[in-house]
């Protein structure tokens, strides 16, 4: 299971977007095969 992050008062958009993408990125992918679409996709590629 995903370690929560210690709760934050004041979280800006970037930043819980960045917590949001880290967590993805730690998810293990269910899906069998190969897929096109990706859990976490970086907005900057």
């Amino acid at each position: 299971m995903l370690k929560t992050p210690t709760p934050r008062k004041h979280l800006s958009a970037d930043a819980l977007f960045r917590t949001l993408y880290q967590s993805f990125q730690k998810a293990a992918d269910p899906r069998t095969g190969t897929s096109t679409i990706k859990l976490a996709r970086r907005t900057d590629e």
